[in-house]
């Protein structure tokens, strides 16, 4: 990963989690070529033994092919939501969470606080 062809190194993104695609707001340009502009290479998909599915892939420079981070994206089902997780030095991390019912319990007991 390179840290010279980066704003920010892995900016906290909060609920925003890519599965693909690059946070170009991030990028200054690539450090060896001065280009700006990405191809997402090299995707690795694959499922643990807990039956988390994880996504890998790299941020290369599309002129010079320069290795300019690594992006993981995790999604797994727990006690009934779906958890999505990204780690990536240019699009950041972050977590998401939804609930596999039609209505989130954790939205109806918020509402009964208030």
């Amino acid at each position: 990963m390179c840290h010279k062809c980066l704003k920010t190194e892995c900016p906290q993104r909060d609920r925003i989690v890519l599965e693909s695609g690059t946070f170009m707001l991030n990028l200054r340009c690539c450090s060896e070529c001065g280009v700006r502009d990405i191809k997402n290479t090299e995707k690795h998909e694959e499922e643990d033994e807990e039956g988390t599915e994880i996504v890998t892939f790299s941020h290369t420079c599309s002129a010079c092919r320069h290795l300019i981070a690594v992006h993981r994206h995790t999604f797994s089902v727990e006690e009934g939501y779906q958890e999505y997780a990204m780690e990536c030095s240019l699009c950041g991390s972050g977590q998401d969470s939804h609930s596999v019912l039609p209505d989130d319990p954790r939205h109806s007991l918020q509402t009964e606080l208030l």
